[in-house]
């Protein structure tokens, strides 16, 4: 028992999924199946005198009194075959990258402070200082993003489904249109859009517009600075003391951080990094570059890979 919800009896299934059961009488029961608090699907049971009945849309599932799946029901559905996917005759890269910046709190929680995007010619940076709290950041980001130039563009984030989509999915519920797709509990695919008419940019509103987040380590398994030394990419991936941030430093101007506040730096890089600072060495002013030279460095590595799939298949 996960404890007592107005709408009924919650249960914790695991870390990200919650479900609230209703009753709907003596023996019928109604349970909605929520994942990191947005609603996923619905089920509900019946009491048999043999045990009882699941069903999910147009699923039976019977089982016994003592829970054991007895067999299942299903109308029959005809399927086609899935079509050969059409070769393009023009190679396309039109495509966005957006990554999230976050610190540590002292129980040991993520808290996003930065977020931005990249469209292959111009980067779009957030930052929270510039704005009352983390929502209005993300509001901020998406507003800008949720235009007619983007609608049913792709945006890659490197690990959204274990990570970026966390957040993503508990500060836009409610104030986007959310379609996602998951797996095992791991987020595979996003739709954000607009909720017409509530959601507005300098006073005038946005059209409605859609854009899917798409998990890049899905496609390349392996780390960004890995990826970047990889495909030998122009900017490769740059330095930053992650472990010095906390929610009373975000504006911090200074002497540079200590080497050890640095990951995966090694000591003649940290004191190259070092010389080039006195006591100017801004928080906010390397977070917003090392942000966007991870979300260039992503994009560039994503068009040389699909230029090399282009080049194979003639798949975009």
């Amino acid at each position: 028992l996960y404890g007592d919800d107005s709408k009924g009896i919650a249960f914790r299934y695991s870390k990200s999924v919650i479900l609230i059961r209703s009753s709907l009488s003596p023996v019928a029961s109604k349970t909605v199946v929520s994942f990191n608090g947005l609603e996923f699907f619905t089920f509900t049971d019946f009491l048999i005198p043999s045990g009882f009945y699941r069903k999910i849309n147009d699923l039976t599932l019977f089982y016994d009194n003592s829970g054991n799946l007895l067999h299942s029901e299903c109308p029959i559905t005809k399927f086609k075959f899935l079509p050969q996917s059409s070769k393009s005759k023009h190679f396309n890269d039109s495509f966005l990258t957006l990554d999230i910046e976050t610190y540590l709190d002292p129980s040991g929680n993520h808290l996003p402070y930065s977020v931005g995007y990249y469209d292959g010619f111009k980067s779009f940076l957030f930052y929270s200082s510039d704005y009352p709290n983390i929502e209005s950041l993300f509001h901020a980001c998406f507003s800008s993003l949720l235009i007619r130039k983007y609608h049913n563009k792709v945006v890659y984030i490197h690990n959204l489904g274990r990570f970026d989509g966390v957040f993503l999915l508990k500060l836009l519920v409610g104030k986007y249109h959310l379609k996602p797709v998951l797996k095992d509990n791991v987020l595979l695919r996003l739709t954000v859009s607009n909720i017409p008419n509530t959601i507005s940019l300098n006073t005038k509103l946005l059209p409605n517009v859609s854009v899917h987040l798409h998990d890049s380590y899905l496609l390349l398994s392996s780390s960004l600075r890995s990826l970047s030394s990889n495909y030998n990419i122009s900017n490769p991936k740059s330095y930053f003391p992650h472990s010095f941030v906390n929610s009373d430093n975000l504006n911090y101007v200074g002497p540079i951080p200590s080497f050890n506040s640095f990951s995966d730096i090694s000591l003649s890089e940290y004191n190259s990094l070092a010389s080039k600072f006195v006591n100017n060495w801004s928080l906010k002013d390397e977070n917003l570059f090392y942000l966007k030279n991870d979300i260039v460095s992503l994009h560039q590595i994503l068009s040389i890979f699909s230029r090399e799939i282009y080049k194979m298949y003639l798949l975009n």
